[in-house]
């Protein structure tokens, strides 16, 4: 062979070695993700407080590989509805749902961005800035010292805001047009997120353990992108006349990825909402019942349970998207709505258990939803398709009431003190009400 020939046949080696060992380096990508786009699996386990799997393909966490009850994996059931971004010709013309997806597209597979959000009227720099706060703010600098730390006015967020969605100048409508603080601080941590990701938390809370510790270490953080807390688990008859939903999801503490579907509807429900309330000279909300229902976890609580229950994003069975249609029909919205508040359905378990029967508070409601009781008493953290839910203890340590532990639980991440400054004094601390 000539020198020639074995040089051809060298390099021809080489380039064959060389793919091979690059094929054996590349990681394999989550089940639960298969790609940069997810699918999204619908169904949870009748295990009652199971914990979380090891696995990234599994709707719970544990912190042991040994679970004698595994989640099915979400691999193949979580509908691909997260492509890239395309460019398009006449983005203006697009629903405002699509333009939202086009400026801010999600990426599952991404990292959480090392943001921490937080407003207030002045900024820890400024005289005004009340002291009683001044440790709160400082526990999420000295627990997250990689992190770009901001406490925005409400002027700077305005101009933040103006700065982000210049191209969705409907979103910049509805922020500036609503009348009362509270609603644009609500409306701020929504937009902030899917804008550009990372935690926003009240000013009034205090970090307990860093947003690294949240989650266990072994879980890939590219199996989720969207990390919230239950704020209320009234587990009594009367729970309507102290909290808006069965099962309530905080939202004075999130952690997201930038462009995460449910900030995503979240943003232009409340938008078209405004907007649509400004056209017909109706945009004055004086009841906190409003701000609850408009813009608060009330709203944040219905929108968390209609992504759950999304065909668009998880597959479901029939009987589930019947159920759904029916509820949608019927118009059950609200605390007699069908996902969180009394039309969610009994499980099976759960309708029969006589006296003294331990009742499984996680099974599944029988037409296949995923409810509140998917949730209630749960003791660790659960995950649903790209969704981690974190007990109550994790952002309600030390409220003495529905099962919640003390700020020294290893489980409580944020104390958060219900100051609440936009109630009534007698409705503020109502979580630590029994």
């Amino acid at each position: 062979m000539g020198s020639r020939q074995r040089g051809l046949a060298l390099t021809f080696f080489l380039i064959i070695l060389f793919l091979l060992l690059r094929h054996a380096a590349t990681p394999s990508k989550s089940p639960a993700l298969g790609s940069a786009r997810t699918k999204l699996q619908h169904s949870m386990q009748n295990t009652g407080e199971t914990p979380l799997s090891s696995s990234t393909s599994s709707t719970y966490i544990t912190t042991s590989s040994e679970d004698k009850n595994p989640a099915p994996p979400a691999g193949g059931n979580m509908r691909d509805r997260h492509p890239k971004q395309k460019p398009l010709s006449n983005i203006d013309a697009l629903p405002l749902r699509q333009r939202l997806s086009y400026y801010f597209p999600y990426d599952p597979s991404s990292k959480f961005p090392n943001f921490i959000w937080q407003t207030w009227k002045t900024t820890p720099s400024e005289g005004g800035f009340p002291n009683e706060y001044r440790p709160f703010e400082a526990s999420w600098t000295e627990r997250h010292p990689d992190f770009v730390h901001e406490v925005l006015t409400d002027e700077n967020a305005k101009y933040v805001l103006r700065h982000l969605y210049s191209a969705v100048p409907d979103v910049v409508n509805a922020y500036e047009s609503l009348p009362r603080a509270v609603l644009k601080a609500d409306f701020f941590r929504y937009l902030i997120l899917l804008a550009r990701g990372g935690i926003y938390t009240d000013i009034d809370t205090f970090a307990l353990q860093s947003a690294v510790d949240w989650i266990p270490a072994h879980v890939s953080r590219s199996a989720f992108g969207l990390v919230i807390g239950i704020e209320a688990d009234p587990d009594r008859d009367d729970w309507d006349k102290w909290y808006s939903r069965r099962i309530q999801f905080c939202q004075w503490t999130i952690q997201s990825k930038v462009g995460h579907p449910v900030l995503r509807e979240i943003v232009a429900a409340v938008t078209e909402k405004t907007l649509e309330k400004k056209r017909a000279g109706e945009l004055k909300h004086d009841n906190v019942n409003d701000v609850m229902e408009f813009t608060g976890p009330a709203v944040w609580t219905d929108t968390v349970f209609d992504y759950f229950n999304d065909a668009e994003f998880f597959e479901m069975s029939e009987e589930a998207r019947l159920a759904v249609a029916e509820a949608k029909r019927l118009g059950k919205k609200g605390k007699e709505g069908l996902f969180a508040g009394r039309g969610a359905a009994k499980g099976s378990k759960d309708a029969d258990a006589g006296e003294g029967e331990k009742k499984d508070e996680g099974a599944k409601s029988v037409n296949g939803t995923i409810t509140w009781r998917e949730f209630t008493g749960m003791t660790s953290p659960r995950q649903v398709g790209d969704v981690v839910v974190l007990p109550i203890t994790a952002f309600s340590p030390g409220v003495g009431v529905m099962g919640a532990g003390g700020d020294d639980d290893p489980g409580a991440m944020v104390k958060h003190y219900f100051e609440g400054t936009w109630k009534p004094e007698i409705e503020r601390h109502i979580g630590e009400q029994g």
